[in-house]
């Protein structure tokens, strides 16, 4: 029997350990540092089926400048602490830190990229 699944990797990672799934790609844009040996989707051959599990940190819109350099700084030093990079690892996130300008970018460009598809699927974006 063959079947497949999408699935958050630190969800399903011991599995591939065990040897009882076998990882097929990763649908984020570039391979993972935590599991280097899992091909993405572009190098599966589907280029386009890429949605990557994010977590980002928000304020609303007016938040002064100063504030937002705060939190960013805050977080950041947050995630550099050894003990914790290595609990996430160990979860299997792969961490990256963004600017707030580069997290802006990258909300712009799912929107784009989700914008035409979200109509088509009936659904609404609030």
């Amino acid at each position: 029997m063959c079947s497949w699944a999408c699935s958050a990797r630190g969800s399903v990672s011991r599995h591939f350990a065990a040897g009882t799934l076998k990882p097929l790609a990763l649908l984020s844009p570039r391979r993972s540092a935590v599991a280097p040996g899992i091909p993405t989707t572009a190098e599966a051959g589907l280029p386009r089926a890429v949605s990557a599990l994010r977590f980002l940190m928000f304020a609303p819109a007016a938040t002064p400048a100063p504030v937002i350099t705060t939190l960013h700084a805050a977080m950041a030093a947050t995630l550099a602490e050894p003990e914790l990079r290595a609990q996430l690892v160990a979860a299997g996130f792969d961490i990256t830190v963004t600017t707030p300008d580069e997290a802006t970018a990258l909300l712009r460009a799912e929107r784009e990229r989700w914008a035409p598809i979200i109509p088509a699927l009936n659904l609404s974006l609030d």
